[in-house]
């Protein structure tokens, strides 16, 4: 009740003007018993999580995933491979005590109304210690679990990260089991205690998740469903009692392989990475102990379910990816090795990159700027250079600075399609030369780039290109001719 009083009082002198107002509070609430016949009678409701019982007899484990990957099918209208997941991470919450890493079910869709709550529904209806709840504190969070170790089912957690950097560090801390706890004061001393947030988590939400927690998961990309989409509506009284005997299988079958699970080490695709391998790596151990057809359903899941699409890149991934493109090989095969701000942004925000961002990327409506390029390009080590061409000096950004990060971060070699001859990158004067060191017919062969450092920088370069532009076009202008 302390805790309760603290900040109304902290804010209340505050308003008064007074000095040193925590103080004060501190001092008066650590010395004064509270009055329990002035407490509010209504202080909500204790938490009461239901327990599972697990199943008398033993459990076959390629019949338990089979109906368990079925019932989420039953209620839910899923994407390839969701069920299987689903059913495995049901069974991973009733072995959670023994896992080392702890993966989040991340279930995402583009608009409401995709059947995410449905899906948390039913899970929550056959995992152990179930919670469901909508809203949730920092504060509350690492305390219940710590108390309760739930299995917590997060719906609209999209409202919950929202500009709360501390929740998201908690649901961050709770990735691996070693280090799964967060450390905070308690009591009026102030005495630092580790709290766990070691607990299965389900994650519902529109749009994305933050790249942290995105790393984390295991995501369900949710569609909303079609008239031919036929799913079975499920009803909120009944699926708890519905569900309750598939529940105590799952329990009992955790039971019984509980040594097995803790020392399996199952081999996994290798076309995952890292961060996916230690997502999926209980998830696949589930499956191999079951047997029958689910240790190779559940490899197939991980590769699908784990495929990055170019929605979830980065925007510093996917202008990486991009400037691959602008730099593509000249006709002697060989990359471009320098080009220049203004014209990169050219390329850009041309028309046949009109799927990308960069149009609208500065408040989504201007196109990128050079400031924004730098900015992008910094955390990979790459930085503009001031560069000497032939008929002037611009800021630029080379290829030799670019090549290390498109081999670190941009998947794939490069296309073969790119080879598509010079490279001419339009600078919005059909006359100017192209900037690539390859002159047009007629015009004079530019020479080799060197860096320079003693021009100032004239907003990205484009003072420099005009420069050049307006000298290419004295150097074509026709010689006056003397009237007859």
């Amino acid at each position: 009740m302390k805790e309760l009083l603290r900040p109304k009082l902290v804010e209340r002198l505050e308003r008064l003007k007074v000095e040193n107002a925590t103080r004060i509070v501190a001092a008066v609430l650590r010395h004064q018993q509270p009055d329990k016949a002035n407490l509010p009678e209504h202080q909500g409701q204790s938490i009461s999580l239901p327990t599972i019982e697990p199943a008398v007899d033993p459990v076959d484990g390629d019949q338990l995933l089979t109906d368990l990957a079925a019932t989420f099918e039953k209620y839910v209208f899923l994407p390839k491979h969701a069920s299987t997941a689903l059913a495995l991470a049901v069974v991973m919450a009733h072995t959670h005590d023994i896992q080392t890493i702890s993966p989040m079910i991340a279930v995402v869709s583009p608009e409401p109304e995709c059947g995410k709550t449905t899906l948390l529904l039913v899970g929550k209806a056959v995992m152990p210690r179930a919670l469901l709840n909508a809203d949730i504190t920092k504060a509350t969070l690492f305390r219940m679990i710590e108390k309760y170790h739930p299995s917590l089912l997060v719906d609209e957690a999209d409202s919950i990260f929202k500009d709360n950097d501390d929740l998201r560090s908690v649901f961050n801390a709770s990735h691996v089991r070693k280090s799964a706890v967060v450390p905070r004061t308690v009591g009026d001393h102030h005495e630092p205690q580790l709290f766990s947030t070691w607990c299965p988590k389900w994650l519902a939400l529109i749009g994305k998740l933050p790249p942290t927690l995105e790393g984390r998961s295991i995501i369900i990309r949710m569609r909303r469903r079609t008239w031919k989409d036929q799913v079975e509506r499920l009803r909120q009284d009944r699926i708890d009692d519905e569900l309750y005997p598939l529940a105590r299988q799952a329990a009992r079958w955790a039971k019984d392989h509980l040594n097995q699970l803790k020392n399996a080490d199952p081999s996994l695709p290798e076309d995952l990475g890292d961060r996916a391998r230690d997502n999926w790596r209980p998830l696949v151990a589930i499956a191999d102990a079951a047997g029958g057809d689910w240790p190779r359903k559940a490899r197939a899941a991980a590769l699908a379910l784990s495929r990055r699409s170019t929605d979830d890149e980065s925007d510093g991934i996917m202008l990486l990816a991009d400037l691959q493109k602008v730099f593509r090989p000249d006709a002697s095969g060989k990359p471009v090795k320098s080009l220049p701000t203004v014209a990169i942004l050219r390329r850009l925000t041309s028309p046949d990159m009109e799927d990308r961002p960069w149009s609208e990327y500065r408040y989504g409506r201007e196109p990128i700027t050079a400031h924004q390029l730098s900015r992008l390009l910094r955390p990979f080590g790459v930085h503009h250079r001031k560069v000497r061409f032939a008929d002037g000096t611009a800021w630029c950004y080379q290829y030799d600075d670019l090549k290390e990060a498109f081999r670190r971060y941009v998947p794939g070699p490069p296309s073969p399609n790119w080879n598509t001859g010079t490279q001419r990158i339009n600078t919005g004067d059909s006359r100017a030369r192209k900037w690539n060191g390859v002159p047009d017919s007629g015009e004079t062969k530019g020479a080799k780039t060197q860096p320079c450092s003693s021009v100032p920088d004239p907003e990205g370069g484009q003072g420099a290109l005009f420069r050049v532009k307006r000298r290419v076009r004295r150097w074509r202008r026709p010689a006056t001719r003397s009237a007859a």
